[in-house]
This record gives C-alpha cells, sequence and structure tokens, in this order.
C-alpha cells in the first residue's frame, strides 16, 4: 500500500493493539479507497489520547487517606452548614441584598437590559410643581373627586393610588359631594389597606368576604380563587394550594382602611406592602381565610390557581419565593421619572391618557414628604416599586428565583472540595480563578440576560472558602507527605527490583518502583489496569491466578501466606525488552492494614544474567560430564574393542545417512530397528551413556515408523529431514568420542600392550630351557589375546549402573575362568549378542524385590562362562530370575499378531518364540528393552555369522543362554 501505512490503530480493541489492513473493515474509521487509502481517521484517536493526557496531569489523584478524607469531609459540612445558617440570617439576608443584589442590579443597568415601563402605565403625581400652585401639600375630597373623575373620562383600565389623603379635612357637605362622586366614577379605583396586629383608633377593619367579592365584580376577576375558605365550600379542610401555602401569614393581624371616614369611598383595596430589600408581599394571607392581594397586582386582567397550584397573574405564574416574596424586577429608573407629570393639570389628560390604560397616582411626591426607600441603585420613590410591579404583570417580565438554593451551595461546596483535593498546586489557582469566575458570572448573566436569580452569592462563597481551606490543609500535609514519599521513591528508585501492589480486583496501584517502569510498561501503573494485562495472561492461565487471589484474600487462610505464595501460578514472567527477551522471577508479600490483607506486593528480579549463567555453567558441567564418561570409557575397557566399536557404528550411520526416503526405511524397518538397538547395547556397555540415548530418540523415530507403516495419514512430524537430524546427532557423539580416542592414545595405532606378570614368566622360562618352541609360540600369540575376565568388565559395569537406576538387588557380574586369554576379534563377534542378553537377563529375568523375597530368593544373579571347543567357541550366560513362561511368550505372541491363533507349540517352540522380530513382554519401552528387537536381533546376528542360540529356562528359578560360532570358519563381519 502507498504511504507506508501499515497499521491503523482503534480505540475499540485493547489499547496499544494493532489491526492489520485486512481487519480495516472492522473498526469504525471511515476510508476512501481509490487504489490505495487517501484519508483514514486516525486523527481523532491521537486528540482523544492527548486530551486524556491532559485530563490526567491536570486531575491527578489525591494522596489524603481515608481519615483525611473524613477530617475534610466533616469540615466541608460544618462549613456548609455555617453557610446556610448565616445566609437565611438577617445579617446574611443583608449581605446578600447590598452586595449581590447590587452588583447584578448594576450589571444589568450596564448591559441595558433594565426592563423598559409598559407604555400603557401612565404615572402622575403631586410633586413639587402642583404644591406650588396649590400652596398647600393635600388636596381636598372633592378636589379629589374632579380628578379621578376627568381621568376616568379617558376610560383607563384602572386607577391605582398610593397612600391617598388621610382625614378629610373640610365640611360635611363637601365630604359628601365628594364620597359620592367618587362613587359614581365607573372606573375601578384601586387604594392601599394596612395591616395591623392591635385596633387602630379612627380605624375600622375591612370586611374582606364584601371587600373580595367588590372587587372581583368591578375588576372582573376571578379574586375567590385567591381565598382558601371560599375556594374549599365543598371541602371540609381548608385546600392549600402550593404558593398559598408558602404565603405570609398574619394570623392575628387586621386589615384597616386609611381612616373610617374613607371607608365607603373605596371599595376596591389591594395592600401597598413593601418588604424592603427589593421584595415585596404579593398576598398575604390574613388569618387562615383570607389572601389580601397587593394593589399593582390588580392591575391584571385575570387573577388564577393553575392546576399546579402556582397563581397566575394574566395566565402567567408569579414567582413567589419559600419567603412568601417576589422578587421587584426595577423597571428603568429614567424612564419612570420621564414618564411622572403633574397631578392637578387636567388639561393634560386627554393628550395622554388612552382607553386601557393603567393610571398611577403618587400622592408624595413633594418636598417634605417624600415616600423614598434605600436600594442598591439609590434612594428611590416608593412609588417608583409600585410602577416596576405593575411593569412586570403587564409584561410578564418577573425576576424568577432558581429554587433550592442549598442545592446550589451544596453543588458549590462539593465542587470547591473536588478542586482543593484533586488538582495538583500547579494546577489549582488557574481552575479556582475560572471556575469563580463562572459561579459568578454565571450568577449575574443569568439575572441580566434571563431574569433569573440564582444562589451564586451564597455558592461562590462556599466555593471559595471550602476550596482554600481545605487545599491549605492539604498543602501542609502534602509537603511532609511529598518529602516522605520521595524519601520513599527514592529508596524504591534505588532498589533493584520491580516493586509494585495490585488490589483485590486485580488492579494495579499507580505506586511502583523505577525498576517496574523498566521491567514492565509504565503506562499499566498510570492507567491502573489489571495485572493480567502486565504479565500478558492466557484465559487459563488468568482463570488460576484469579483462583489463587481469592485465597489469598481469605482471612482465615492469610496466615499460610508462605505456603499460598509458592501456589503462584505465576511465580517468573518472559518478556521482550529492548536488550532482547527477559525472565522476571516474582515473589509475593501481603500489604497490611489494621491486621487485614489490603493489597498483594510484588517483587519482580530480572534473573536473565542469572539463567544465562546458570545455563552457561550447567552446559559446561554437562560438557565436562560428558567428556569425563568418554574419557571413563576409555580408562576402563580396551581400546581395540572401542576402536573396533567405532569403526562399526561409523560404517553403519554412513549408510543410513544415505536413506533417500522414509518409504526406503520403511521397507528395512526390522533390519534398521535391530541395528540401532544394537548400536545402543553397544554404548551403554562401554559408558558412552549420552550415545546412548541419543540412539534411543532416532529408536523412539522409528518405533513411530513402524507403528504407522500402514497407515494412510502419517504424522507430519515424521519426515527425512527429522531422520537425518537424529542420524547427524549420532555421527556428531561419534566424531566426539573418536577424537577423544585420537587425543588419549595418538601413536599407539597398530601397537599391542603386553600383561607384564605374563611376558616376564615366558622369559623365565626360556631362560631356564623350560620351554620348547611351540610353547613359546603360542605364549607370543597369547600376547595379542586378552584374558576373559578382562572382557567382561564393560558389561560388569552395564550391571552397576543398572542396579542404581533399577533399583533392583543384583549383584556384582559373576565371571567363570575369567583368566582364560581369548582371541579380541573373535569375540568380538559375540559382543552384540552379549549385551541384549545380559540387558534382557537384567531387565527381564531378574525379578523386581518383592518377588525375590515371596520366593526368598537373595540378590540376582547374572553368570558367564566362556567355553573354547575344538570346532567352535561358546558363551554361556546364566541367571537366577522368574525363567520364562512358555504360555505367557505363547499368548504374548498371539496379542502382538506374530503368530496364527490355530498353531500348535511345544513348551520349547513357545520359548523360542521370544526371538520374533518385534515380540516384548513389556508394556512400556525404556533405554534397557521393550522394544521387540533384543533376542530378534541376537538370533539374526548368530545366524549372520553361522553360529546359533539354544535357550533353557525353568519357571522361577532362571534362564541359560547359550551362543556359540564356529572357530575357524571364515566369519562375516558383524
Amino acid at each position: 500500500m502507498t504511504g507506508g501505512v501499515k497499521y491503523l490503530y482503534t480505540t475499540t480493541h485493547t489499547p496499544g493493539q494493532t489491526l492489520p489492513l485486512n481487519l480495516i473493515k472492522k473498526t469504525p474509521y471511515h476510508f476512501i479507497f481509490n487504489g490505495k487509502i487517501k484519508y483514514y481517521k486516525k486523527t481523532t484517536e491521537k486528540k482523544t489520547m492527548k486530551i486524556n493526557h491532559l485530563l490526567k496531569s491536570i486531575i491527578p489523584k489525591s494522596s489524603l487517606s481515608w481519615q483525611q478524607y473524613a477530617w475534610t469531609a466533616v469540615l466541608s459540612s460544618l462549613f456548609y452548614i455555617g453557610m446556610i445558617s448565616f445566609s437565611e440570617s438577617e445579617l446574611g439576608k443583608s449581605f446578600q441584598y447590598n452586595i449581590a443584589t447590587n452588583i447584578e442590579l448594576k450589571t444589568k443597568e450596564f448591559l441595558d437590559k433594565t426592563p423598559s415601563l409598559n407604555k400603557r402605565i401612565k404615572i402622575f403625581s403631586l410633586g413639587d410643581q402642583s404644591i406650588a400652585l396649590l400652596n398647600r401639600n393635600h388636596l381636598f375630597l372633592h378636589e379629589w373627586a374632579h380628578i379621578l373623575d376627568e381621568i376616568s373620562k379617558q376610560n383607563p383600565d384602572k386607577i391605582i393610588i398610593d397612600k391617598i389623603f388621610g382625614v378629610a379635612n373640610q365640611s360635611k357637605q363637601s365630604k359628601n359631594i365628594g364620597v359620592d362622586k367618587i362613587l359614581s366614577i365607573p372606573t375601578p379605583i384601586i387604594t392601599g389597606a394596612f395591616i395591623s396586629p392591635a385596633k387602630i383608633p379612627q380605624r375600622e377593619p375591612l370586611d374582606f368576604s364584601k371587600a373580595l367579592t367588590q372587587i372581583e365584580q368591578k375588576l372582573n376577576i376571578g379574586l375567590k380563587h385567591l381565598n382558601p375558605k371560599l375556594f374549599a365550600e365543598d371541602s371540609q379542610e381548608l385546600v392549600r394550594p402550593y404558593e398559598l401555602s408558602n404565603l405570609i401569614q398574619e394570623t392575628s393581624s387586621i386589615a384597616y382602611a386609611r381612616h373610617k371616614s374613607l371607608k365607603k369611598i373605596f371599595t376596591l383595596n389591594g395592600l401597598f406592602n413593601y418588604s424592603g430589600q427589593l421584595k415585596f408581599s404579593p398576598f398575604v394571607r390574613v388569618g387562615d381565610e383570607f389572601v389580601f392581594p397587593h394593589a399593582s397586582i390588580l392591575a391584571a386582567t385575570k387573577l388564577d390557581i393553575n392546576n399546579d397550584g402556582h397563581i397566575e397573574v394574566n395566565g402567567e405564574p408569579i414567582p413567589i419565593n419559600s419567603d412568601g416574596l417576589s422578587i421587584i424586577n426595577l423597571a428603568n429608573k429614567q424612564e419612570f421619572y420621564a414618564r411622572i407629570k403633574p397631578l392637578i393639570n387636567l388639561k393634560q389628560f386627554p393628550t395622554l391618557i388612552n382607553e386601557g390604560d393603567i393610571v398611577l397616582i403618587l400622592p408624595n411626591m413633594y418636598t417634605g414628604s417624600t415616600d423614598f426607600h434605600s436600594s442598591p441603585v439609590g434612594y428611590i420613590p416608593g412609588g417608583f416599586f409600585i410602577a416596576s410591579i405593575i411593569n412586570s404583570v403587564l409584561n410578564g417580565q418577573w425576576i424568577h428565583q432558581l429554587r433550592f438554593p442549598r442545592l446550589q451551595m451544596l453543588f458549590c461546596s462539593i465542587l470547591g472540595l473536588y478542586t482543593a483535593l484533586f488538582l495538583s498546586s500547579s494546577i489549582f489557582w488557574i481552575m479556582e480563578l475560572i471556575l469563580l469566575i463562572l459561579i459568578i458570572g454565571g450568577g449575574i448573566v443569568s439575572f441580566a440576560y434571563f431574569d433569573l436569580e440564582t444562589s451564586w452569592w451564597w455558592g461562590s462563597l462556599c466555593f471559595l472558602g471550602i476550596s482554600i481551606v481545605l487545599f491549605t490543609y492539604k498543602s501542609i500535609f502534602f509537603e511532609k507527605f511529598k518529602e516522605i514519599n520521595d524519601e520513599i521513591t527514592d529508596i524504591l528508585d534505588s532498589i533493584e527490583q520491580a516493586i509494585f501492589t495490585f488490589n483485590p480486583d486485580q488492579s494495579l496501584n499507580p505506586e511502583h518502583s523505577k525498576m517496574a517502569g523498566t521491567m514492565f510498561n509504565p503506562d499499566n501503573f498510570k492507567k491502573r489496569d489489571s495485572i493480567a494485562t502486565v504479565f500478558e495472561m492466557s484465559d487459563k492461565k488468568l482463570e488460576e491466578f484469579s483462583e489463587w487471589v481469592k485465597l489469598l484474600f481469605n482471612p482465615k487462610k492469610l496466615r499460610r501466606w508462605k505456603k499460598l505464595a509458592l501456589l503462584s501460578p505465576m511465580q517468573q514472567f518472559h518478556t521482550n525488552g529492548a536488550s532482547g527477551k527477559k525472565t522476571i522471577a516474582l515473589d509475593y508479600k501481603p500489604v497490611m492494614r489494621n491486621g487485614q490483607l489490603r493489597k498483594v506486593m510484588v517483587l519482580g528480579t530480572d534473573i536473565t544474567r542469572k539463567l544465562e549463567m546458570e545455563s552457561k555453567i550447567k552446559q559446561h558441567q554437562q560438557e565436562n560430564e560428558l567428556k569425563m564418561e568418554r574419557m571413563r570409557a576409555f580408562v576402563s575397557h580396551d581400546i581395540d574393542l572401542i576402536g573396533s566399536f567405532l569403526d562399526e557404528a561409523n560404517i553403519l550411520m554412513k549408510e543410513y545417512a544415505k536413506v533417500e526416503s522414509l518409504d526406503h526405511l520403511s521397507e528395512q524397518i526390522d533390519e534398521a530397528y535391530r541395528d540401532m538397538h544394537t548400536l545402543k547395547g553397544n554404548s551403554g556397555s562401554f559408558g558412552f551413556l549420552h550415545l546412548a540415548s541419543i540412539v534411543d530418540g532416532a529408536e523412539n523415530f522409528m518405533s513411530l515408523i513402524r507403528s504407522a507403516k500402514n497407515d494412510s495419514k502419517r504424522n507430519p512430524d515424521l519426515n527425512l529431514e527429522s531422520w537425518n537430524e537424529k542420524v547427524g546427532q549420532i555421527q556428531a557423539e561419534l566424531s566426539s568420542i573418536g577424537n577423544i580416542k585420537n587425543t588419549l592414545f595418538k601413536g599407539l595405532e597398530g601397537k599391542i600392550s603386553v600383561d607384564k606378570d605374563q611376558y616376564e614368566e615366558l622369559m623365565d622360562k626360556i631362560r631356564k630351557n623350560k620351554v620348547g618352541m611351540p610353547e613359546v609360540l603360542q605364549s607370543l600369540q597369547n600376547f595379542t589375546n586378552t584374558r576373559f575376565g578382562k572382557l567382561m568388565e564393560k558389561y560388569a559395569q552395564m550391571i552397576s549402573s543398572y542396579r542404581e537406576k533399577s533399583g533392583k538387588d543384583i549383584a556384582d557380574l559373576i565371571i567363570h575362568n575369567p583368566n582364560q586369554f581369548v582371541n579380541k576379534d573373535h569375540f568380538s563377534l559375540f559382543d552384540n549378542a552379549l549385551i541384549h542378553l545380559i540387558r534382557n537377563a537384567m531387565d527381564h529375568g531378574i525379578e523386581a524385590p518383592e518377588v525375590r523375597a515371596y520366593y526368598n530368593k537373595g540378590p540376582g544373579r547374572i553368570e558367564v562362562c566362556f567355553n573354547e571347543h575344538p570346532e567352535k567357541d561358546e558363551i554361556v550366560i546364566r541367571d537366577d530370575g522368574g525363567g520364562i513362561d512358555p504360555d505367557l511368550i505363547y499368548r504374548k505372541a498371539l496379542e502382538k499378531n506374530l503368530i496364527k491363533p490355530d498353531s500348535v507349540f511345544s513348551d520349547q517352540e513357545k520359548v523360542n518364540l521370544i526371538c520374533l522380530p518385534g515380540f516384548s513382554t513389556k508394556a512400556e519401552a525404556n533405554e534397557i528393552s521393550g522394544r521387540g528387537v533384543g533376542m530378534d536381533a541376537v538370533s539374526q546376528l548368530l545366524k549372520d555369522l553361522g553360529g546359533g542360540l539354544t535357550i533353557e529356562s525353568e519357571k522361577n528359578k532362571g534362564s541359560i543362554f547359550y551362543i556359540h560360532l564356529p572357530k575357524k570358519q571364515v566369519l562375516k563381519a558383524s
């Protein structure tokens, strides 16, 4: 593929896993193919990795212990509860009003988001100009009647009068004229009442049942729904809708009009009640029976309670806080002052007042009796608040307050707690400033743009207070912790071991030694991966490891830690490092807390070099032992016999190295089997044990060949290359043995060694003329011969080695007539047969110790004897073992299909069946026997040389094997 792109990465697989291109279609990336990949979505993952890395650097893990977490939680809770108590106190409300509200209103004004006055609102006042014209600071009742009548002629929707005049100071006749005229005005005239906990002189209580009915009829709005008693006429209990239940309740107070003399004039009484701090009571419950509206609310055309229990003004729910108050959404102050007109200038009414307007009259806007209130935007007349409320009624622009302020404060407290505990020192103050700006800015912007008041002021104080206090606490602790941690880190980094810990869920902890980051992938500890990822466990190994971890964290098992640690399925770990393959030895230690196992510490030691050195030392030792083994053979045995053995073996292996195919080998498998079995026996008899084990491997190979001889599907491991490899190994070992021979006996080829005693005895006879020429010639001929005992030494050694390996109790080889001289060349023809027979005597003949004990037999005995006859030489091998059971031999031959089931044999013929190719009574083969080649090889060898084999055996008493070869016949080479 062009561009050199070979692998693509995807986050839907194991982190770091690579996908070959033929799996691209399985990934979530998008590709465009046109002979080559033109686009692949790899940058997304890179960006994700960068973001994750950034987040990890910004939000590191806290270093506090659980006890310190508990203290910080208690401290934060106390701070949070204290802030709640303070915010709900009068002092706290004063702070809120003078600071937070001031900031909100100034920002809103600066951003030009202050609501404009509705054009329907027309404001008239008895101000300084009017007072100057009247030369007094009040109007008489008939004058009020005349002005109200003139305003009513313009057909306004309602007339709202704030703080109307007090007691009428004129004659009874004038008063009656004024009262009658005002009562005849059709336009609803709304004025204020007030609440007092005690009876007031010259005042009479209002009859609410009548007053509310008159208001409802006059204004044509459903005020009865605001009366809990009337609302529950058909119910035995008072209905308390959601909003009404939160209203201010004055159960012991009484509502009064301005004066009893004015009681009949103004039947539409509202309530001009300013609660201070830019809040007012939109509705006040007087007792449990009546809800009395603020006079400004009566500017609405409809008042009702919706299905959710919220009070609706002109179809819009009016926001009432948990304290029963509403926040006044102040109108534009400059626009308010610009809209105020003199009250007594009657000529202006027709030009200013339109049909359906709301006329607001402010009687006290004159010097010396001005109704001003302090506010964050300065000293404002009470009429400004009334005008703002009427503006909200008409425009629906209320100030909504985000509910559950305590939850807002709790959120900010948690945010402060988080930043203090989990942000690093380098990023804390930056994030502190950013989050503080977001809290404050979000609160102010939501107020200015969305008329939504939040608890940003108290939230910011909670955030700031908790974060700084806890960060200071953490910093003081962290400095100490960092000092301790640095010391621990220095110690860990100086230890040349991988040290890390894992939890009961097998997740890694980030703390680890420097060497752990070198031996393993350090990202595993940062990401807190599973330990299975570090050890690259297979599913089966992971299952075993998980079961072991469960045992570790069992309290009852913990006291047996040393034994449990040894049961770990992961005692060593092999990995590919930058410098090559590594072997890590693993050890496990418990990490206790309060007497309980909390996590497990893993100690990893790089033993790669140690194992390499041990391997080299072991290899060197094996080579030295092998050399010593080869040299001992030359020391213990006749050099000429070994030389003959090596010559024959090399010739044999050259022949098998020429095998062209396994089919060819299979055709002569029985002969090849005998050759290899004889070679193995000779190797072991001389003490070349390593060579014997290599030949045994070749025998195994041939055993598989013979088993698969008739199979259509042969094992793919059975190939000519494997056979040649085994032949090559045998040839290499023969070459090494030959090198030892050449080194030890260099220059001795063609020379013979003479027994000193034998030589001196002959010379003494010659000097004394005690021997004739024939006897001298016979003695000289004996110099080239070897004593029979000397020739039998390797077989004696073979019995000794077998005794150590098998555990059988076998005495040393018993050699009869050991001093008889035997021609070595002629004896070598017996050698191969002797090897098989003595090996069979050891393995098959001599019984197991418990069997011999049952028959009261002592140590096993194997005897050899050399008999010289005129025409043949004979060697007799006798053992006192279990003998040969003819019937057992017969059954085994049948099982192996070596004879026909209907064949009839005598006992001797049954015994002779052991010489058939492939016959063996052993279930499993070993290095000694069991492959069904021993007696076959002996019989065939002797036949090839013109000799023979005779077997005598008696069950439980032993066997005798007679092997003979012609003496003067020209013999075939073995």
